[in-house]
């Protein structure tokens, strides 16, 4: 005969889960970002897909400041819905003066002032972080996460060994047999790029490369709690009567 010892509670069995939240940092780095709805140009993104609606694009020769806005879709960042969740980040972009000029929707996307290139004094194009918006299951805002920083751009089109520029204001120069170059920043939440005095071909920023840290929530389940049965106890074995043994947390004498 069973009997319970009567100071102890039962407890019911079955199944529990206990529900909770990870919050881990994620960097996505993304390469060779351009402004451009090709998705042969438009860059690569570590995690997801890297693209540019064409609402977020910075139209040729329609304005000397301007927003450029990257979505990076398909992520799964808090472990529901699958690939459901998404990043977007947006960058303001100006110019000493006149209208932001760059090439094609379906082309490569440079920018520049004025024209094709950088080719007077006083002449700059500048980009800054500006925002960033994480949607998780299609909730706007719902996410966390931050800008890192630029760590890189390419320039396009040089020509002689004495084409040079300043970049963050450092002035770099062409490296012999390299048409397109692309040069590190130190980390910075912008970077601009002047003219300085001398450019012989059509350089301009072509790319640049950055980084950006999000937050995934997991959802933590515990393993099904399943209490043993009086048939587990070992039941080849012979119990006496009067011992105290234990099942999923309740407490048995045998008699």
């Amino acid at each position: 005969m069973l009997r319970l010892l009567p100071w102890l509670s039962f407890t019911t069995l079955g199944t529990s889960m206990l529900n909770g939240q990870i919050k881990e940092s994620v960097t996505i780095q993304v390469t060779a970002a351009s402004n451009t709805l090709s998705p042969q140009h438009v860059g690569i993104a570590s995690i997801g897909k890297l693209h540019i609606r064409p609402d977020d694009l910075i139209q040729d020769d329609a304005a000397s400041t301007g927003t450029l806005t990257y979505t990076i879709d398909q992520l799964d960042l808090d472990a529901e819905g699958g690939n459901n969740d998404q990043v977007r980040i947006s960058f303001k972009i100006t110019t000493d003066s006149g209208n932001i000029q760059t090439s094609l929707s379906n082309k490569s996307g440079w920018l520049s002032p004025k024209g094709t290139a950088l080719s007077s004094v006083g002449q700059f194009i500048r980009m800054e972080f500006a925002s960033l918006h994480i949607d998780l299951n299609g909730k706007p805002d719902s996410g966390e996460g931050s800008f890192t920083a630029f760590s890189a751009v390419q320039l396009g089109k040089w020509e002689e060994r004495d084409d040079n520029a300043k970049l963050n204001f450092k002035r770099i120069v062409w490296s012999e047999g390299n048409d397109y170059e692309t040069f590190s920043i130190r980390p910075s939440n912008y970077w601009v790029l002047r003219y300085d005095n001398k450019a012989s071909g059509q350089w301009r920023p072509l790319s640049w490369n950055f980084s950006l840290d999000v937050k995934t929530k997991g959802t933590v389940h515990n393993t099904p709690n399943t209490h043993p049965t009086l048939a587990a106890q070992e039941p080849a074995k012979h119990k006496n009567p009067g011992s105290l043994i234990s099942i999923g947390g309740i407490s048995i004498i045998l008699d």
